[in-house]
């Protein structure tokens, strides 16, 4: 009745207990499987990835417990779900220039260079239905924080952008210029940015605010606030005289 089982029978029940031989199978490849065991990775495991050891003991236990194809099929499991919770709750990372380049500020808390009224922000996943709700929040919550001129977005990570998310864009960017923020882009993929062109988003996004790199887009922001600063200055010398004229 069942695989690996025998029947007993005793006072007129019967039941069903795991054959000899097959419970002395099970206990060689446990033993054998902790002989080969390799601690100093799962210890690595441990210290760096901790869901990388949880993969590895729940094929090992799936393996020991229910069979090899059981425990395999197992860790596949866990692995698609794990991949979706990092897709569906990524994480949103401020940038700072350190001297060996540009590194998140989470990790490192000194010697960071940041450009007064810049943020530059790192989206560590593509941008889809399920996430968007949650980018818009990251972003509005340091915009509160730090009250910026500029939004660098870093998309180095964004290997996708759906029609929810183009929306959301859209909607995000309207929203920061009625503040006096604008939004740049950096490292899109071309492949990107001809999808945010047929989104329709380029009449919205500035197509002049995508670039290759944080370092050029900051050397672009300098320049287009100085221009934008001249002008001011401009515009406040020629209404001077006007205001000095006697009625």
């Amino acid at each position: 009745m069942f695989r690996g089982a025998e029947c007993h029978s005793r006072g007129g029940f019967k039941f069903w207990l795991p054959h000899k031989d097959h419970v002395s199978r099970r206990r060689h490849s446990f033993r054998r499987l902790r002989a080969q065991a390799d601690l100093p990775a799962l210890i690595r495991f441990w210290r760096v990835r901790k869901t990388s050891l949880a993969l590895s003991l729940v094929a090992t236990g799936g393996v020991i417990f229910f069979g090899v194809l059981e425990g395999i099929v197992a860790a596949i499991v866990l692995s698609v779900v794990l991949f979706f919770q990092r897709s569906w709750w990524p994480h949103g990372e401020l940038l700072g220039r350190f001297d060996d380049g540009w590194h998140s500020l989470s990790s490192r808390t000194t010697d960071a260079e940041q450009r007064p009224g810049v943020i530059v922000f790192r989206w560590e996943a593509p941008l889809f239905f399920a996430n968007s709700g949650m980018f818009r929040q990251q972003l509005r919550h340091h915009v509160r924080a730090q009250q910026p001129r500029w939004i660098v977005l870093q998309c180095e990570a964004i290997m996708d952008i759906d029609v929810t998310a183009a929306e959301m864009l859209e909607r995000l960017d309207l929203e920061l210029n009625e503040d006096g923020i604008h939004l740049a882009f950096v490292e899109l993929r071309d492949r990107l940015h001809d999808l945010l062109s047929q989104y329709g988003l380029l009449g919205t996004l500035d197509r002049d605010h995508f670039y290759g790199t944080i370092d050029e887009a900051l050397a672009e922001i300098a320049r287009e606030d100085a221009e934008n600063a001249r002008k001011a200055a401009e515009a406040i010398d020629e209404a001077a005289p006007a205001r000095d004229e006697p009625v």
